[in-house]
């Protein structure tokens, strides 16, 4: 993994939610893989603009293995670092004050406050964050993506996309969603409606 992170091959570690078995696909060369949804095996990241490109690393091109996540061990961090500069770090602190106040203020229910960070992974010590991050949420589909067209993805989500068996799909329903059959000719409650403005 390290040698893979160095070269910046593709690769993606991944947990799926209340297991401790790390899977890690590691792609043997640089060509871009063809997804062929239902004949091929692998692992897809797809962007949320249906105009941007497929990224898939198939089993077949790649080096596979799995490991207990409990088994391995993180390096010490004696002192907790920041990977931000203190311009850009008070810069949000004042960004998270002034959004405090206009809640306070009564202009706003709810702020959602985020940032984009464009740091270099070879600053970041990944797979220890990743470790630290699955171990952290044990429910959550934790994983590390890597490739050169994206860059580097690292997340936790409780929530599944979707889930087939038998051929047969479902998905969770995600915030602000219901099945239309269950609520037809049903108005919306005061609930969704303030979370659908908000």
């Amino acid at each position: 993994l390290y040698r893979a992170l160095s070269e910046k091959r593709p690769f993606v570690c991944y947990r799926k939610p209340n297991s401790t078995e790390v899977k890690v696909l590691v792609q043997q060369d640089d060509r871009p893989a063809d997804f062929d949804f239902g004949a091929t095996k692998g692992f897809l990241f797809a962007p949320f603009d249906a105009n941007n490109e497929l990224l898939f690393i198939p089993n077949e091109r790649s080096a596979q293995l799995s490991f207990d996540i409990l088994s391995q061990s993180i390096a010490p961090n004696s002192e907790p670092t920041s990977y931000l500069d203190a311009a850009t770090a008070d810069a949000h602190k004042a960004l998270v004050e002034k959004a405090i106040l206009f809640i306070n203020q009564g202009q706003a229910h709810k702020i959602v406050l985020s940032r984009k960070e464009n740091l270099s992974i070879d600053k970041i010590p990944l797979l220890d964050l990743y470790l630290s991050l699955a171990r952290t949420y044990p429910n959550a589909f934790a994983y590390l993506w890597l490739h050169p067209t994206s860059g580097v993805w690292l997340g936790a989500t409780p929530e599944t996309l979707i889930t087939c068996s038998q051929g047969q799909f479902k998905t969770m329903a995600l915030a602000g969603t219901r099945i239309s059959r269950d609520h037809v000719g049903k108005p919306w409650g005061a609930k969704e409606i303030n979370e659908q403005q908000l």
